[in-house]
């Protein structure tokens, strides 16, 4: 793990000011898949801070365990392209908590691919996980949500949805499919209370984006600082963003405070990485 990212592991407290004293999750229970690292364990923390009960899914065992420890969630080893894996994970969660109210699909991979290039087993690895796995994670958790009086689904998308760059073509037509299928569930279930409403990151300092850094840096001759400054002067606020500023964005589409707000993308780029007319969702 990287170093930055072992210093973005803080206690509940910091990551939310005083907000806990007014929690905005309180008797909210939800599950969180890639939550063992990055954006994942950074929406875990939050909603747990802010009063959820955290189901924490993942296939890195030791980290989950760590974070259950941590927050006090609980950990389900998952493999989001395995539909009964799926099925057992939302079943464990019921079972301890008795329902279900907020969804948080974080799980994600990536590679370097062209069309032109592109090698099928790679191809649907990426969309296997990223859309397809999303569709399984939801299909079996509304149902629950349904039991349960309704409830919020965010699904983790990204800014590439709609402004790809050269060798990510995998990655970005899986991404841009997850906001339609997003947009999908909210028409067809808003009558039964559920929210979805898809967030889509810029490039957000995780694991993830370490190695999608580092190979940048070996291909240019440069070093991975250099890379991470180049990203944050293409940012409107000249930062690099971290997990936490997406668990923000997170916990406001799966509060009450976006009661109204559905089928919708919330861009959390910086003001980098998508056309202007992106914004107007």
């Amino acid at each position: 793990m990287a170093s930055n990212e072992k210093n973005s592991t803080v206690n509940l407290a910091s990551v939310v000011g005083q907000s806990n004293k007014n929690p905005r999750l309180s008797g909210q229970v939800a599950i969180v898949t890639g939550a063992a690292t990055g954006m994942g364990a950074a929406i875990a923390r939050r909603f747990r801070a802010e009063g959820a009960q955290v189901i924490a899914a993942g296939l890195q065992v030791r980290e989950l365990t760590e974070l259950a420890a941590e927050i006090d969630a609980l950990p389900v080893e998952c493999d989001i392209t395995n539909d009964t894996a799926v099925h057992a994970m939302i079943q464990r969660g019921v079972e301890r908590y008795g329902k279900l109210h907020i969804l948080v699909n974080a799980a994600g991979v990536i590679c370097s691919d062209k069309v032109e290039s592109a090698r099928d087993r790679e191809w649907r690895r990426v969309l296997d996980v990223n859309l397809d796995g999303t569709m399984r994670v939801c299909r079996a958790a509304i149902p629950e949500l349904k039991r349960s009086g309704g409830g919020s689904i965010v699904n983790i998308a990204s800014v590439a949805a709609f402004n790809s760059t050269p060798g990510r073509a995998s990655y970005s037509a899986s991404k841009a499919a997850v906001v339609a299928l997003t947009r999908s569930i909210a028409n067809e279930n808003g009558r039964d209370g559920i929210r979805a409403n898809c967030l889509c990151p810029g490039l957000i300092r995780t694991p993830m984006a370490e190695a999608e850094v580092d190979g940048i840096a070996a291909e240019r001759g440069l070093s991975a600082d250099q890379v991470w400054r180049d990203v944050a002067s293409q940012s409107v606020l000249n930062r690099v963003a971290r997990p936490e500023d997406i668990a923000g964005c997170a916990l406001f589409l799966a509060s009450a405070d976006a009661a109204l707000v559905t089928g919708s993308v919330l861009l959390a780029g910086g003001g980098a990485g998508a056309p202007p007319s992106a914004r107007a969702f």
